[in-house]
């Protein structure tokens, strides 16, 4: 020790990367540790050397509080880690007979007491800010969502557009007056200001929206999860304005924005999900840092032995470790800096397709090196670089694809880790993207786009696993059901365009006038609810085809709500059938 009085820092390097210490506050790790004795630390090192760890229920120095395991020598050496096997399907879901309507999938998430409690608040915040009384119902408010289902689909550059003339759009100009739909913009709420304390505030800056996060995270919570294979990514809440929680993720397609930690599936359905807000996050195991903080805060929820994927930003070895004493498999890539006591080959000496590989002396860590068109570092503690495959890369020398070994970490990575950037992708195909000053509006928004996401894959996969022959619906069209539904709600629907109706009552013999086209079918939602389907006798020349499937009767009989002619007498009940499922 005389000779090298630095060896003891030396030794707290190599195993620095395993202390798990406990604090009373604050992220600074080793604010109250005193040193222990140098002689002592060598002589707990040297006197019984090991290349194993302790055990999970490790006990205690009572005067550090300390883990004993903390003087314990872990290394890394050249070597190869035995992969678990490839997880496949899993538990299959409980098979279903019936496929539920878009509605019924929906309400899951947001359902009526929403929409009442957000009329309810709207009204109240309307009349604190102005001294005046506003009507508002739920069924408004349905509209009011609903409207924004559409507008996500067909998009004009300024909301003003849709009730234009020259533009007009009757499905949703039909639906609510402009200057309406502009005040319910402004106005909306979904608690009331008064009623929360300034401590609530401090505590939590999405005070605002936390109604609507805690009912779309509890149905996230309760989604099967029997495929046991998960991804764990960055998402953002797109908004540009001013917002206490507002943050500049590099390198994503929408940098600047709220950043929200989302767990997803393989295939893009979302489990769990936490808004980032600063120190008043949500998050257990803070000593670790934020990104390890955050999967542990993420994974409470999943099984055990399942399998979860995450990038540079989470993973760590003291999170590596956590992961396992929980007996969860992780695997992400790491940067070089997070691994000490693994000298890697430099990217010089490493010809393309070729992998250097560390194990842990413990035999639960590997991390392994691969080198493409640049290196890449990954840590798991389910797969090392064996078996190998080949993967096809262009080269830009020959001038076509060649064949490149990939290691198994690296092949597993790339296949499991997309799920949350197909979440985004599937809500930015038909997101409501339009400019506000209000953060909480913005995040309402997300929430809701995220809702008819998840809404669409549960619906996806009770049509996979039942015997339902009638054709699966695209995300589009799921949302435009969705949005027909909201429009018209469980109450009559207002007047129709009264060009649309000029244009069906035409007379067919006439070449001078347009030849009418058959009124769409209505949703689902719409034609089984059971409420208010009335009949009319219309006046009509000629009388109309019975939408009825597989009846080619004609009719003068209207349903009022549905706008279908259906037939309605005393030898054909039409009207009847048609309404029941």
């Amino acid at each position: 020790m005389e000779e090298n009085p630095d060896a003891i820092y030396d030794l707290l390097d190599e195993v620095g990367s395993e202390f798990d210490i406990e604090e009373d506050d604050g992220w600074n790790q080793l604010d109250d540790w005193e040193e222990p004795d140098t002689c002592e630390v060598l002589e707990d090192n040297f006197e019984e050397p090991t290349d194993t760890v302790q055990p999970e229920n490790d006990s205690w120095d009572s005067e550090d509080n300390v883990p004993l395991s903390f003087f314990q020598k872990l290394s890394w050496k050249r070597g190869l880690l035995q992969s678990k096997p490839d997880f496949t399907n899993g538990d299959n879901p409980a098979s279903t007979d019936t496929v539920l309507t878009p509605w019924q999938y929906f309400k899951k998430y947001l359902n009526d007491d929403f929409f009442q409690m957000s009329a309810d608040f709207t009204a109240r915040y309307y009349h604190q800010q102005t001294g005046k009384p506003l009507n508002l119902t739920s069924e408004d408010i349905k509209k009011f969502f609903g409207m924004h289902t559409i507008m996500g689909v067909i998009k004009f550059p300024r909301i003003h557009m849709y009730w234009q003339s020259k533009y007009l759009l009757p499905l949703v100009s039909s639906a609510m007056p402009r200057d309406k739909f502009y005040l319910l913009r402004v106005n909306f709420h979904i608690v009331d200001n008064l009623a929360v304390t300034q401590e609530q505030k401090e505590r939590n800056k999405l005070w605002k929206v936390q109604p609507m996060i805690d009912l779309v995270r509890n149905r996230c919570r309760q989604l099967q999860r029997s495929k046991k294979i998960f991804s764990i990514d960055e998402q953002m809440i797109p908004f540009l304005g001013r917002c206490p929680v507002r943050q500049f993720v590099k390198n994503k397609p929408r940098p600047v924005g709220l950043k929200n930690f989302v767990v997803a599936t393989s295939t893009g359905t979302v489990l769990d999900f936490e808004i980032y807000q600063g120190s008043t996050t949500n998050l257990p195991n803070r000593e670790l840092g934020l990104g390890p903080s955050v999967i542990l805060r993420l994974v409470e929820t999943i099984p055990k032995e399942s399998f979860v994927y995450f990038d540079r930003y989470f993973t760590t070895i003291p999170l590596m470790n956590r992961l396992t004493e929980m007996n969860i498999y992780g695997t992400g890539t790491i940067m070089s800096n997070r691994v000490k006591g693994c000298e890697f080959k430099k990217d010089k000496e490493m010809k393309r397709g070729e992998s250097d590989e560390f194990i842990r002396t413990d035999q639960k860590i590997s991390v392994t090196k691969w080198k493409d068109s640049r290196s890449v570092i990954l840590c798991s503690t389910a797969y090392g670089s064996q078996p190998e495959s080949t993967v096809e890369r262009w080269d830009s020398n020959t001038k076509q694809r060649i064949e490149v070994s990939c290691p198994k970490v690296v092949k597993s990575y790339n296949q499991n880790m997309g799920g949350v950037d197909i979440c985004d992708q599937m809500l930015e195909y038909y997101r409501t993207f339009f400019r506000t000053k209000k953060w909480p509006f913005k995040v309402i928004l997300h929430l809701f786009d995220m809702a008819i996401v998840n809404s669409w894959q549960e619906y996806k996969t009770d049509h996979s696993s039942s015997q339902c022959k009638s054709k699966l619906l695209g995300l589009l069209d799921f949302r435009l059901q969705l949005g027909e539904y909201l429009l018209s709600g469980t109450k009559k629907r207002e007047k129709e365009d009264e060009s649309d109706d000029e244009v069906e009552n035409q007379d067919e013999r006439n070449p001078n006038k347009k030849r009418r086209t058959a009124a769409a079918l209505p949703c689902e939602d719409k034609q089984f609810d059971g409420f208010e389907h009335w009949p009319v006798n219309d006046d009509l020349k000629h009388p109309l085809s019975c939408r009825f499937h597989g009846c080619d009767s004609r009719s003068r009989i209207r349903c009022m709500k549905c706008n279908v002619y259906l037939c309605l007498s005393k030898s054909k009940n039409c009207f009847v059938l048609f309404h029941k499922k």
